[in-house]
């Protein structure tokens, strides 16, 4: 969980309310119960360093919510209308008991609230702004300012302002397992920028903030972008496993969504690990090629950083393994040395999704041999003791004729592919052999088919947006655009409190991107965060979410209404107000996307790239 903000009516006023999460742990523990007057003391401690918000009445009421809900807010509450007309409402902290048995430590709970009362006092309460695209940056830049002014209040007080990365350190933990696009596009800033802001130049604070970039990317399918997200993590802190073991997964994706469908065709479906989409790979020649082979090299140096960093480890074992198997030409040595490194990792997989996975790989290494009867073999040995479900071996399962190997496993067998076949849209390759492989499976078995219900294909976020063949992608450092494309011809800039939050505007005004800027140290860092496009003939590809879908739908300026509807459905989007230039525009934005069009006249005259304020 992060910060998460959302507006609130009080009366006849709007109030900004902060819900706050945290992961548990700490080494500072609090006292059994947390009382009005704890809650009181530390506001006592933390407020004479902080001027009043003139809009409220003061001291701040404090409130201790005896509710399993982990959040803390600072807010004010509505007037009484009976009250005199020159009544201010009363400022108010509050904390709720879910937050505090969730954290269990005192340093973390003391950080929030000086991250609170600094919203507070920098009159950020019931302030936004109307484009929804500016709002989302606006809100981000009041949480860099809040976590900033908290972390000097913080030291002026007499406490440390690594208790303010710490907090927000913990909230990174507990937004782990999100999908990478969510944690970098929200309202508020990944954790990690967050936290390296506040701690100023710090490596491997700066490694997280790549690999934060490094799991977006993944996420939307750029694994080129992923790749090179990763090397910089592992650059800006050399220890750092994580880093080298998903380049290596990036590098290896990547290389794979090079080689022609006609190759990886007469394979079965590799399992590149939870999290990681799969590659697009279609139209290319039925050979291997040369660049085939240079991509593979790339992905091999990357796996042999990942292997030599912890050679004994699972996951390096892993990765080894999937890599050996599937060498571009399937050299022998190639493949066995990679059903062995596999065979140690499955020795130490611990979990049935992990050992699912393994099975999965070494059934394609086997299958690459030509042992297809091991292949089969190892696939339902491991399937058979669990309801585990893994999707590519269970299209991997679906490519086979279904023989007597299958007598034992019939029942476990149709399970499988009824599972496949129900959550997989029909455009995944292999589909047609599974849903054919199905049937026969339940004919020679005297099993009752079940009725098959198509799954939809479901989309990624769009990252990028590709202007007179430059790909811009969002998270890009200003400084790589102004190198891409020069001198803007005009800015904009739409805070006077925050300096970093600009419009910059090329080509007339048919290019144009907002940045996101937050300080470390000395430093400002300005991002890309709104990426649009008024140029005919510019671009952005829609990508499957299912890794074994080949498919990708591209959206251009200059295409008809007409085009566009055969792609997806107009009315799905939702008009929303976003800025061009200092004015606003109503586009057709699509939040489950990230991305929006503006149509006129029947065509598609407008792109962007752009997380917006939900609500």
């Amino acid at each position: 969980m992060k910060f998460n903000m959302k507006w609130m009516s009080v009366g006849a006023a709007a109030i900004l309310l902060t819900s706050v999460g945290f992961a548990r742990g700490g080494t500072h523990h609090q006292q059994a119960t947390f009382t009005v007057a704890d809650l009181q003391k530390m506001v006592d401690e933390l407020k004479p360093y902080l001027p009043e918000d003139p809009r409220f009445a003061y001291p701040i009421k404090c409130v201790v919510v005896d509710k399993k809900e982990v959040n803390a807010n600072a807010s004010f509450d509505p007037v009484d209308p009976k009250a005199p007309k020159d009544t201010k409402p009363q400022a108010k902290m509050t904390v709720y008991t879910g937050l505090l048995d969730f954290m269990k430590d005192i340093r973390l709970v003391r950080a929030v609230v000086a991250h609170e009362l600094s919203h507070l006092s920098k009159q950020h309460l019931g302030k936004g702004m109307k484009p929804k695209d500016l709002d989302l940056i606006f809100t981000r830049q009041q949480e860099y300012d809040a976590d900033a002014t908290g972390a000097i209040v913080l030291a002026k007080a007499g406490f440390k302002t690594q208790d303010m990365v710490d907090m927000l350190l913990k909230l990174g933990e507990s937004s782990a397992s999100w999908p990478g696009s969510d944690k970098v596009l929200g309202d508020h800033a990944d954790t990690a920028r967050r936290a390296s802001a506040v701690a100023g130049n710090n490596l491997v604070l700066r490694s997280m903030v790549s690999f934060t970039d490094g799991d977006a990317f993944m996420d939307s399918r750029k694994y080129q972008a992923a790749m090179g997200a990763y090397d910089r993590a592992s650059k800006e802190a050399p220890t750092f496993y994580e880093c080298k073991y998903n380049a290596a997964v990036a590098a290896l994706l990547n290389y794979y969504g090079q080689v022609s469908d006609n190759v990886i065709g007469a394979w079965y479906t590799p399992d590149f690990g939870p999290l990681l989409m799969f590659p697009k790979s279609a139209g290319k020649a039925a050979v291997i090629v040369d660049a085939d082979r240079q991509n593979y090299a790339v992905a091999m140096a990357h796996v042999k950083a990942a292997f030599d960093a912890s050679p004994n480890l699972y996951f390096s074992l892993e990765i080894q393994g999937l890599a050996l198997v599937l060498d571009p030409d399937g050299k022998s040595e190639s493949l066995r040395e990679g059903i062995k490194s596999l065979n140690d990792a499955m020795v130490k997989a611990t979990t049935d999704s992990q050992k699912l996975r393994v099975a999965n790989n070494l059934a394609l290494g086997y299958q690459r041999s030509g042992d297809v009867t091991n292949a089969l073999k190892v696939m339902m040995d491991t399937q058979r003791n669990t309801t585990t479900y893994n999707a590519y071996l269970a299209a991997n399962l679906g490519q086979q004729v279904p023989g007597d190997e299958f007598k034992a496993d019939a029942s476990k067998a149709e399970t499988v592919l009824f599972t496949y076949l129900t959550r997989t849209s029909s455009a995944a390759r292999g589909y047609d052999k599974a849903k054919s492989t199905y049937m026969s499976l339940c004919s020679k078995f005297n099993l009752k088919p079940r009725d098959l219900k198509e799954a939809p294909i479901y989309l990624c976020n769009v990252l990028t947006l590709t202007e007179k063949g430059n790909v811009v992608k969002i998270l890009d450092p200003l400084d790589d655009v102004l190198k891409t494309f020069g001198k803007p011809q005009n800015a904009f800039r739409y805070s006077d409190s925050y300096e970093g939050m600009k419009e910059y505007i090329w080509d007339g005004g048919n290019f144009a991107i907002i940045t996101d800027a937050r300080k470390v140290g000395d430093e400002v860092f300005s991002e890309v965060l709104r990426i649009t496009s008024y140029t005919v003939g510019s671009s952005f590809d829609l990508l499957p979410k299912d890794r074994t879908v080949n498919a990708s739908f591209k959206i251009t300026v200059g295409m008809t209404v007409a085009e566009f509807s055969k792609i997806m459905d107009l009315k799905g989007g939702a008009v929303t107000s976003l800025v061009r230039a200092g004015k606003l525009e109503d586009w057709t934005y699509f939040a489950g996307l990230n991305m929006g069009v503006l149509v006129k006249d029947d065509k598609i005259v407008g792109i962007t790239v752009a997380p917006v304020q939900q609500g």
